[in-house]
Formats: structure tokens, C-alpha cells, sequence
């Protein structure tokens, strides 16, 4: 085997590793899931909050985070449109979910680890669960 061809073998198995980690990575909550358009998108990730702010948001989004009690507070400011937000357990349960069309602020009960995700309608204006 000459050796173009092992450093092509090489590069194919290196990118396929990094694939695999970065994809394992996501589904883990170290990496958020972001699908959609964000215009002025600014966030603040931390092991147990997500604060994001923007000038405009549609689509959908997903983080994990670790609460440090047993509550959650889900913060809601709206400019315009509308803003969704699941609430997960570990095993796929959903445990809280809201459709905000203004400015509120909830609270959830939560037990360990919990999947957030985010369905923005052109929303503009920001979200912070912690």
C-alpha cells in the first residue's frame, strides 16, 4: 500500500471519529441543537441555565441542562411572535410546555436532567430557563 493511499485511510477514519464525537456530543446536551434562523442571537450556556436573546427567531432549538433544585423557572420576554417552550425528562417525558404570545414567567417541577426545546414563530425578543 503506498502511502497516498494510507493517509487517505487515515483522513477517512479521523473525520468519521470526529463525526461520531461531535454527533454523540450534541445528543448529550454539551453541543445545542439549532435549526432555524437567528438574527442578533446571544446566548449565556451553562451547565444548569440557557439565556438566549435576538433581534428575531424562527425555528426550533434544543439544550440540556442540569437544575440545581428542583424547580425551573422558564423567563419569557416577547417583542413579536410567538415562542414555544417543551419541557423533557431524561426518559422523553414531557413535564412542561407553553405557548408564550407576551412577556411571563413560570415554573416547573423538574427531577435531574431536562431536554429543553424551543419553537420560535418569528419571535423577537429573548428566553431564559434556569
Amino acid at each position: 500500500m503506498n502511502n497516498s493511499r494510507k493517509k487517505t485511510i487515515i483522513t477517512v477514519i479521523l473525520v468519521a471519529v470526529i463525526v461520531v464525537i461531535a454527533f454523540v456530543l450534541q445528543q448529550n446536551g454539551f453541543i445545542p441543537s439549532k435549526m432555524g434562523s437567528r438574527v442578533g442571537w446571544t446566548e449565556n450556556i451553562g451547565n444548569s441555565s440557557w439565556e438566549v436573546s435576538y433581534a428575531s427567531l424562527d425555528g426550533k432549538f434544543s439544550k440540556y441542562i442540569k437544575p440545581e433544585s428542583d424547580k425551573v423557572i422558564v423567563e419569557v420576554v416577547t417583542k413579536s411572535g410567538e415562542l414555544t417552550i417543551d419541557l423533557t425528562d431524561k426518559d422523553g417525558n414531557n413535564i412542561f410546555s407553553h405557548r408564550f404570545t407576551g412577556s411571563e414567567s413560570l415554573e416547573a417541577s423538574v427531577s435531574g436532567k431536562v431536554k429543553i426545546n424551543v419553537t420560535a414563530d418569528n419571535h423577537s425578543g429573548s428566553f431564559v430557563v434556569k
